[in-house]
C-alpha cells in the first residue's frame, strides 16, 4: 500500500510553452527555498567566512567582507570591506554589532521600458549596532562586541561571534565513520580529558637506605590509622594510560590529632640523564583538624612512558585516612 501526499511543485517545460512573469518567479522561488532548506537543517547559523572587525589607525572600525547564514537559512553575503560611522554611547560604553538579510528594489535597477518596476531584485547586507546583545534565534548573525573610552573606539570583542557549521543526526556518526588518529585529546572537550585515581590510603612500610624502619600503619579494609606514636608510609599511585600531567592532589580522612606531612613524589626514570627521577611535586603539612579533607593544585608534567608516582605520608600522632585521590591529564 503506499500513500502519496503533495510535496513542492517545479516547473515543467516543454517545446511551445508559453511563460509569463508568474513562471520565472516560480523558477526562482523554488530553487530558493530549496537552498534555505538545506542550509536551515543540515547546518547551523552564523558566521560561514571573514566578517572581520578591525579598527583602523584613524580610529575607524572596518568590516571584511564575507557570509554569514541567518536562522532562515539565507545567506548575507558581504562583498566589499565597509567603514561603519558608529556613535559612540555618550561618549563611553559598549556596542553590539549584527549582520542580517533584507531585500528590495534599488533605483539602478529601474526598468526602462516600465518605470514602476525593476528588472532586479537587491540582497541587502544590514549592519546594526546596538547597546543591548543581540537576540539568539538567529534573526540576526553577532559580529562583536566593541568599546569606547573618549569618544573612541578602545577594543573589539568577539566572545559574542557565532561560527556557522553542520548539523549532526542522533547516531549519524560512530566508530566506523571515524578514521584511524582522527580524534586526538587535543580535540576532546578538557572537561574529558581529565580523570581522577581514587584509592583508600593502604602504604607500604618505610624505610630509607640506612635508617631503622619506622612505626607502620594499621592497614584495614577502608581505612588506615595509627595511634599518638605516629607512622610512616608510601604508597604507589596508578597513572592512566597515556596521561602526561598530574593536575590535583587529594588526601581525606576522620582524624588528624597532631600534624600530618605529606609529600607527592614524580618517581621512575629520567631517560634525560638517564638515572632514577625523584622529583618532590608536593609538599605540605596539615595541621590538627579532624575530620581533614584537603586538596591541592599541582599541574606538573609527566613523561607518559617513564614517569611514575609514589606519595609519603607522616603522621605525627593519632590519624585515620580514608582516601587518597590524583587527578590526571592526557594531551595538555
Amino acid at each position: 500500500m503506499q500513500w502519496k501526499f503533495h510535496g513542492n511543485r517545479r516547473l515543467n517545460y516543454f517545446t511551445g510553452q508559453l511563460l509569463g512573469e508568474e513562471d520565472f518567479q516560480a523558477e526562482q522561488a523554488y530553487h530558493i527555498q530549496a537552498d534555505r532548506v538545506h542550509a536551515r537543517t543540515l547546518h547551523t547559523w552564523g558566521i560561514v567566512d571573514g566578517l572581520e572587525l578591525s579598527i583602523r589607525q584613524d580610529g575607524g572600525l572596518v568590516l571584511q567582507p564575507g557570509c554569514a547564514i541567518d536562522g532562515m537559512g539565507r545567506a548575507i553575503t558581504l562583498a566589499g570591506a565597509q567603514v561603519l560611522p558608529l556613535a559612540p554611547p555618550a561618549g563611553e560604553g559598549t556596542l553590539y554589532l549584527s549582520i542580517g538579510y533584507d531585500e528590495g528594489f534599488e533605483e539602478s535597477a529601474r526598468s526602462a521600458e516600465n518605470a514602476q518596476n525593476y528588472t532586479r531584485i537587491a540582497e541587502l547586507v544590514v549592519v546594526a549596532d546596538n547597546v543591548q546583545p543581540p537576540p539568539g534565534d538567529g534573526a540576526v548573525v553577532p559580529l562583536g562586541r566593541v568599546t569606547f573610552a573618549s569618544m573612541r573606539l578602545a577594543g573589539i570583542d568577539t566572545a559574542i561571534r557565532k561560527v556557522a557549521g553542520a548539523r549532526l543526526a542522533p547516531d549519524s556518526i560512530v566508530t566506523a565513520q571515524i578514521s584511524n588518529g582522527a580524534v586526538t585529546p587535543l580535540k576532546l572537550s578538557p572537561e574529558i580529558r581529565t580523570g581522577w585515581v581514587r584509592l583508600p590510603f593502604k602504604p607500604s612500610v618505610f624505610a630509607e637506605p640506612q635508617q631503622a624502619q619506622s612505626l607502620e600503619f594499621s592497614i584495614g579494609v577502608t581505612k588506615t590509622y595509627c595511634d599518638a606514636r605516629g607512622a610512616k608510609g608510601t604508597m604507589a599511585i596508578p597513572v592512566p594510560m597515556a596521561a602526561n600531567r598530574i593536575k590535583t592532589f587529594l588526601i581525606a580522612g576522620e582524624s588528624n590529632e597532631k600534624l600530618i606531612k605529606l609529600e607527592l613524589q614524580r618517581c621512575g626514570w629520567d631517560s634525560v640523564h638517564n638515572q632514577h627521577e625523584r622529583t618532590t611535586v608536593l609538599q605540605v603539612q596539615i595541621q590538627k583538624k579532624s575530620p581533614f579533607y584537603e586538596r591541592w593544585d599541582v599541574n606538573q608534567a609527566l613523561d607518559p612512558l617513564h614517569h611514575a608516582v609514589a606519595v609519603y605520608v607522616e603522621a605525627a600522632g593519632d590519624a585515620q585516612i580514608s582516601l587518597i585521590a590524583t587527578e590526571f591529564e592526557w594531551g595538555a
